[in-house]
């Protein structure tokens, strides 16, 4: 069956809210589409609203992009398996503390994205540049923040589970709890790394 996901977050000052896919567009509430290849791309409005929450705070972000399958996940070793599950239910038990987030025209292009735990970052423009996939109906684009911070990927239909052989398959899931930053430099300090997801089935 198909899996959905939620967004949880936690601000830099500590402060937990989950996202419940709804973007506010003129004063009505519009559902994002579950499934994470649904909405994981480049220009989706409600991925784009959270990264811009996270561009316009202070201070670093975590966040779990969170499966509903995601309590069979055992190894996550971020925090203890009773505080995973704990965020798992504020996610998937809580669903009327879940909120809604404003839409934007808030986008990735020219901007950096910081992992401050791993002390990586890289190029957002590059990333497209790397990533986009050609079809008749232009150019597409997964988007990073949701691939990289997402837990329980290949649980479920909708999935990203068909990757190219190019692809960084490896880096899916492991920035999930650490501290992301969206900044308009590069901190000179940490490694440049050069993520690349794409989909098989494309030209």
């Amino acid at each position: 069956m198909g899996q959905y996901y939620k967004v949880f977050t936690k601000e830099g000052n500590g402060k937990i809210v989950v996202y419940n896919r709804k973007v506010i567009v003129d004063g009505k509430e519009e559902y994002t589409p579950a499934k994470l290849t649904e909405h994981s791309w480049f220009l989706n409005d409600f991925v784009n609203a959270i990264c811009e929450k996270i561009y316009l705070s202070d201070r670093p972000f975590k966040l779990i992009w969170m499966g509903d399958y995601a309590k069979d996940i055992t190894d996550f070793n971020k925090v203890s398996r009773k505080t995973f599950l704990r965020y798992h239910d504020k996610c998937w038990k809580h669903d009327e503390k879940a909120v809604a987030i404003n839409a934007s025209g808030f986008t990735l292009y020219n901007l950096f994205i910081v992992n401050h735990t791993k002390k990586e970052y890289f190029d957002c423009t590059q990333y497209f540049n790397r990533s986009v996939m050609k079809s008749k109906y232009g150019d597409w684009c997964l988007h990073p923040v949701p691939l990289l911070t997402c837990v329980g990927n290949g649980l479920g239909c909708g999935d990203y589970t068909h990757p190219t052989e190019d692809s960084t398959f490896d880096l899916v899931g492991t920035w999930a709890l650490d501290e992301i930053s969206i900044t308009d430099n590069p901190i000179a300090e940490y490694e440049e790394i050069y993520p690349l997801f794409k989909e098989l089935g494309w030209n």
